[in-house]
């Protein structure tokens, strides 16, 4: 099988926490997950993965490509949801729909349609 996620020796470091060489592979085709207490880095390794806070140590390959070096390529291939809710609370579905397709290359508003419908 193939990897499409290898995160390598991911390092991140705050005052108070730190996040100490993670390492784990995603193959294609399977489901994963991160579980753990507060505090234990789920959301300091997504964010690094993602490249949203910057880890001073590291890989990160999205079907075998870097975020640092091809970030635009790579995320027009994934998604994120966060946990919480963070769009703007005065703005309209069809607002925030027409700010977001324009991060996408390969928007398909019929695709996106049929979700919003469900």
């Amino acid at each position: 099988m193939t990897a499409i996620l290898e995160v390598r020796n991911l390092c991140k470091k705050y005052p108070s926490f730190q996040l100490n060489h993670v390492s784990f592979s995603v193959e294609q085709g399977s489901i994963m997950g991160l579980i753990g207490r507060n505090g234990a880095g789920k959301t300091t390794t997504m964010k690094s993965m993602l490249d949203l806070v910057h880890p001073e140590e590291g890989d990160v390959l999205f079907f075998g490509e870097s975020m640092k070096e091809k970030d635009n390529s790579v995320r027009q291939k994934i998604g994120y949801a966060s946990g919480a809710n963070q769009f703007y609370l005065r703005k309209k579905i069809k607002e925030i729909t027409n700010m977001t397709r324009t991060f996408y290359d390969n928007w398909d508003n019929a695709e996106f349609q049929k979700y919003i419908k469900m």
